[in-house]
């Protein structure tokens, strides 16, 4: 497809969308608009304000001010109404009463702040959080306010939050379906599934100031992602003048770790600038236990995993205002990973037909890697104060990936005498490139708001893989082993959206539309076919949502949207990768994108009480499936199934039984059904029903102590397509101090404390029988001490994202 069909059909979406509801959409409701300032004037960005009625003071409408302080009531309907603004930190203000005529658009007088002395005096603000929020569109857990995060890597965290699973392989699971984006403060890395693990192993709690779950994205979000989008958004200290935290971390189970980490913030009334910095340590033990059965022979496999090596971890950015209605941004991170790690197994090889041992492989994996990433992001916002807003990003991404392993294999025989010995080495270094621009635009438009924008992004992908046999002191390259792929993809894409209200409905409607054209070239030593897979498809993924609210307490939202999830860019590669002595990778160049109709239904009661059922069917639904070759060695691949049917439901409630107990819970659950034929008698067809629970409980207690309990249940699920799974639990608590008048605090924990959390799944297949179990040192002890430097005045600094926020997890 050229640039002009695509221009075209971009140019017809954005004027339908933009034409249609200025017609069908006019009515005689009023509009209410201001400003939030402190008593210096400078603006108010996320303070609260709220629309009561005059008549019996409810709650007519709620909003949180822009970066300019401004705010917008629309659709309000005539009547006599009063205003209620507050921000952390600041005295809350009540305006005087007023009326509203029919279709006027009133501006309320500026409303400006004074900071409470005694608020101030609480320097931990973040602490005053609730643990976990659940607003209309995503659930937030908010990391900064839990004391059993203390000491948490990224990847532990996010088997904590609601309706989140983490499998044995590190995939990241929601609502069943595996589908899921993981972005950082709103931009992923494009990561394999397995470096991004490591990088998320590295990044410590104290960097992590909240995960967002976003289940059902709209058009305006990329359509990349059938589970929806898990953002990891970093900690910025969020005062006037400057401000400086530091964290110290120390952990143990079987080995020792450590981490240190500092963000600080400056800003006055002409910019503010940004950064932190943070270090991880220390030493990791696993272990996983496969005991497979093929060919009439068992395989009982023992491995101990054991890694250590450092990571550092810096971003430095800073907003420049210029006058009161733009704002530009620079921001850069760097990433630095030096990981080495070892297997090391033991696997007996028995003979079924005559029960006799007939080998045993006494195998070592010496693997030194390296991460070495960085980004850069160029951005600017402007805000005219009435609703109409422009934003546009340009971004660079560089990510270097590197592997270099040595493996030697000894068989002995039933006797222990040594037979046989294999040893290999290889190398296999990963070179990303990300290049992306985007722009949107929202405004005012027929008594709602209308936005539309575009995107442009490319990635370029260099996986080499060098093998080789050692004899001796010598290395020789196994041609039949080795090979290059470069891969590169661009994707154009264009949406609009439009939002609006009707008495007791609200309503959005959005459609996206992407072009891609991808390109995977492989230069092998062994000629073979499929050496170039060239696709192009254009897409189109509407998405909408309806909010009704019957009486003042209930809220009922019904949402649709399409997604698409391509394949990897690493799961195309048609070359063999040599994982162990018996197993090993290979791509599929025939692996097509999956496509998934989402429905959900939420019911909101009082606020709080969240209870959501949603459905989803996913064509060509894509699963990594292990498989058997020859007598003894196996091999995974990804193939598109027949389709996977989700049907799940979760409730959800923030609840504060006494002034001094907070608690939240969660139950969700899920049915799934994933089908498919794999030829030669192979029929997959599972079908399973899980129940995920979740329960926090934290206690004030005198002189500044505070005590959590949290846990979290999975019942027997299924992982991928065909791996049924055992149940497992966890159990953390914990207890936090505050010191020098709330200046500092201290939290101590201890996770897994029944060590519970370990796994066990179970394929089995015609022919090939695997029983895996596996665990990491989920039983720790940790430790934490952070300490604020400076001013100690609250006030929001924007968060913003950036135009490479789709580009994740895609190399494998």
């Amino acid at each position: 497809m050229s640039r002009a069909t695509i221009t075209i059909c971009f140019s017809i979406l954005t004027f339908t969308a933009a034409a249609a509801p200025a017609s069908a959409f006019a009515w005689k409701d009023a509009t209410v608009s201001g400003r939030v300032t402190d008593s210096a004037g400078d603006p108010l960005g996320a303070a609260t304000v709220v629309l009561y009625a005059a008549a019996d003071s409810s709650v007519v409408q709620g909003a949180v001010t822009d970066e300019s302080g401004g705010y917008l009531f629309e659709a309000v309907r005539p009547g006599e109404y009063w205003l209620r603004a507050s921000f952390v930190g600041f005295t809350t203000f009540d305006t005087d009463p007023f009326t509203l005529a029919p279709d006027e658009a009133y501006e309320a007088p500026t409303i400006a702040l004074h900071a409470d002395a005694v608020a101030l005096g609480q320097v931990e603000v973040e602490g005053e959080r609730e643990i976990v929020e659940v607003l209309p569109d995503k659930t937030v857990l908010n990391v900064q306010g839990s004391i059993n995060a203390t000491g948490s890597t990224a990847l532990e965290l996010l088997r904590k939050a609601p309706g989140v699973v983490v499998d044995n392989n590190d995939n990241i699971i929601l609502s069943g379906k595996n589908g899921v984006k993981v972005y950082i403060d709103g931009k992923p890395s494009p990561l394999s599934t397995e470096d991004l693990a490591a990088q998320l192993r590295t990044m410590q709690s104290s960097e992590i100031d909240a995960i967002e779950v976003i289940t059902n994205p709209g058009a305006k979000y990329e359509a990349e992602g059938n589970a929806g989008i898990i953002n990891i958004r970093l900690r910025r200290d969020k005062s006037l003048g400057f401000t400086n935290t530091v964290d110290l971390s120390y952990g143990y189970g079987k080995r020792s770790k450590y981490g240190a980490s500092s963000t600080f913030n400056y800003r006055n009334r002409a910019y503010n600038v940004y950064g932190s910095y943070a270090y991880r340590g220390g030493e990791n033990e696993s272990y996983i236990n496969l005991y497979r059965i093929q060919n009439d022979f068992s395989f009982d496999e023992r491995a101990v995993i054991e890694s250590d090596g450092p990571s550092n971890r810096l971003r430095v950015g800073t907003d420049i205002y210029v006058g009161s209605k733009a704002i530009i941004g620079l921001l850069a991170t760097g990433y630095v990973n030096d990981r080495n790690w070892t297997n090391q197994s033991f696997t007996p090889i028995t003979n079924l037909a005559t029960n006799e041992r007939e080998s045993i492989l006494d195998a070592r994996s010496e693997n030194d890697g390296v991460s070495r990433n960085g980004t850069f992001n160029v951005n600017l916002r402007v805000d005219d104060g009435s609703g109409v807003t422009s934003n546009a990003d340009l971004d660079v991404g560089l990510y270097h990936n590197g592997n270099a392993s040595f493996q030697p294999n000894f068989y002995r025989n039933g006797d222990s005498v040594p037979v046989e010995e294999n040893i290999f080495s290889s190398n296999a270094p990963t070179d990303i490139a990300i290049y992306a621009g985007k722009f949107d635009h929202e405004r005012p438009l027929g008594g709602g708001k209308f936005g539309t924008g575009t995107k442009v992004s490319q990635v370029t992908t260099d996986n080499v893989y060098r093998f080789y046999d050692v004899l001796g002191s010598d290395e020789i390259l196994d041609v039949d082993r080795s090979n290059d792929f470069k891969f590169t993809e661009t994707i154009a894409a264009g949406y609009a959206t439009f939002s609006g209200s009707a008495g007791k409905i609200e309503y959005s409607l959005g459609l996206r539309a992407e072009y891609t054209n991808s390109k995977g070239e492989l230069t092998a030593f062994k000629e073979s076919d499929n050496n170039t897979v060239d696709r192009s498809y254009m897409d189109f993924f509407p998405s909408g949502g309806i909010t009704i609210k019957p009486a003042q307490k209930h809220q009922l939202r019904l949402n649709y949207s399409r997604r698409i999830d391509r394949p990897s860019y690493q799961s195309l590669n048609p070359f063999e990768f040599k994982l162990s002595e018996l197993s090993f990778r290979r791509g599929n160049p025939f692996l097509q994108p999956q496509y998934t109709h989402n429905v959900s239904l939420t019911h909101t009661f009082n606020y709080v009480l969240n209870t959501t059922l949603s459905y989803s069917h996913t064509d060509d639904f894509i699963a990594n499936i292990s498989d058997s070759t020859d007598v003894s060695r196996t091999f995974l691949e990804s193939v598109n199934m027949d389709y996977q049917r989700v049907i799940s439901g979760s409730i959800s409630y923030p609840k504060s039984l006494f002034p001094w107990w907070s608690t939240y819970s969660n139950a969700s659950g899920f049915n799934t059904r994933n089908r498919a034929d794999l030829g030669e008698g192979r029929l997959i067809d599972i079908n399973v029903t899980v129940l995920s629970l979740y329960h926090q409980s934290t206690f004030k207690l005198p002189k500044d102590w505070s005590f959590e309990l949290s846990g979290w249940y999975s019942s027997p699920s299924v992982w991928g397509a065909v791996y049924k799974t055992d149940s497992n639990y966890a159990i953390d608590m914990g207890v936090s101090k505050q010191l020098f008048g709330g200046r500092s605090k201290v939290k101590v924990a201890v996770t897994d404390v029944f060590e519970t959390a370990p796994w066990r799944g179970v394929q089995d297949l015609p022919g090939f029988f695997i029983d895996a179990s596996g665990g990491w040192e989920s039983r720790q002890l940790r430790v934490n001490f952070s300490h604020t430097f400076g001013n100690t005045q609250v006030k929001k600094v924007r968060q913003r994202k950036t135009s490479a926020e789709d580009e994740a997890s895609r190399v494998e």
